[in-house]
């Protein structure tokens, strides 16, 4: 017997062509081992799989779809326009973390990636609606700092010096080689990795300026026993005043002096 394609050689059947199953791509979905889900602009869901709903401590994707992710799920909902605003501008967001709420009310940390997908019309809307990009580059640098480069097709002295006060990292004006675009970013990155350290730097400076106290101006001491009035009225021993207004601490000793005084037999090796 002749070969032939989707036959076996010395039998009398052929192979039917193979057919995938319908839902095959949304019973991955269902299974993946991380949480998927699809929503629309207001938060409403589309879609969610069983691990999404465990994380959050749902009894099933039923329960999770009737919330709303923004009022419902999300601890600070400025987390998610910062996402939105990141799609916006790059088409998506990578790896970016927020702050969940769960179904019993404890927070988790998770790590999204978001992509824009087109609506039920087959159209791309836009992800945020009546946000420019520079206002969505200020929600970016007000929520979660990220480096962002302008590509724009204007180039006036005022939309410069707006862009530089959004916080953008970069200016390109269309058209632009992809030489222009791995120079920008690079340097865009560059200036970022400054602003973190510079920022990171003046936390620090804050820090220790809060831990520090500082006594100025003029203090009321007797002239006898050298004690100190304080804020009440009251007069305390100096040692103690010094403690209550700065982070000095006293260890006491006995100098050769005040030794001499109080243990002359001490201090004369009697």
């Amino acid at each position: 017997m002749r070969e032939r394609a989707g036959t076996i050689p010395g039998a009398a059947f052929e192979s039917p062509p193979y057919t995938p199953p319908v839902n095959q791509f949304a019973d991955v979905a269902a299974w993946a081992p991380i949480g998927l889900f699809r929503v629309r602009r207001d938060g409403t869901f589309l879609a969610a799989n069983r691990r999404l709903a465990e994380m959050l401590g749902y009894a099933g994707t039923e329960d999770l779809l009737a919330r709303n992710l923004e009022r419902d799920i999300y601890f600070d909902p400025a987390q998610r326009r910062t996402l939105l605003a990141l799609v916006e501008i790059h088409g998506a967001a990578l790896r970016l973390e927020a702050r969940w709420r769960t179904r019993s009310g404890s927070t988790i940390w998770v790590e999204l990636t978001g992509h824009a997908l087109p609506d039920e019309e087959g159209a791309p809307a836009p992800a945020f609606e009546g946000l420019d990009g520079l206002e969505a580059t200020a929600e970016i640098q007000r929520t979660a700092p990220r480096p962002v480069v302008l590509l724009t097709a204007h180039e006036s002295p005022d939309l410069v010096a707006r862009a530089g006060r959004a916080g953008q990292g970069g200016y390109l004006v269309k058209p632009t080689t992809p030489e222009e675009l791995e120079r920008t970013l690079a340097i865009a990155l560059a200036r970022f990795g400054d602003l973190v350290e510079l920022r990171r730097l003046n936390r620090e400076l804050s820090d220790a300026l809060a831990s520090v106290k500082m006594l100025s101006g003029l203090l009321p001491i007797c002239a006898n026993c050298k004690k100190i009035r304080d804020d009440r009225g009251y007069w305390v021993a100096v040692e103690v005043y010094i403690m209550a207004h700065t982070e000095a601490r006293f260890s006491h000793g006995c100098c050769p002096e005040c030794r001499q005084k109080l243990y002359p037999g001490m201090a004369n090796g009697g």
